[in-house]
């Protein structure tokens, strides 16, 4: 699987998260610091953009004096915690498998698309 990294901001906030090591010399380069089976999409998000926030008032109930009595804060909270656990229970190395699976799909579908005409 081809892996680009979008931004040096991104690859800066992961090796600050210490989820990427770099290496300097004429054998430098950039390694993930753990091996991908250890490394959650949760990790990542986090490092990259900082705590999932679905609402202001999930990360910082006290900001708001409604949070108490608001109906609705239960449930973005119990939102942030489900998608927390998803992405914390997904593996980077499973993410990379997914994609490989779907890159291996491609030329399938493609060739389905194309005997059709």
């Amino acid at each position: 699987v081809e892996v680009r990294l979008v931004s040096f901001r991104s690859v800066l906030a992961l090796a600050r998260g210490g989820l990427l090591k770099s290496f300097r010399g004429s054998g430098g380069g950039i390694v993930l610091a753990k091996a991908a089976e250890q490394i959650s999409l949760l990790r990542i998000v986090e490092a990259v953009d900082g705590p999932i926030v679905m609402n202001r008032c999930v990360l910082w109930p006290e900001e708001c004096s409604r949070s108490p009595l608001c109906p609705v804060h239960q449930i973005w909270c119990e939102t942030r915690d489900a998608l927390a656990e998803r992405l914390d229970g997904t593996s980077l190395a499973a993410m990379v498998r997914k994609a490989e699976n779907l890159e291996a799909a491609v030329p399938a579908a493609d060739a389905v698309v194309g005997s059709s005409s």
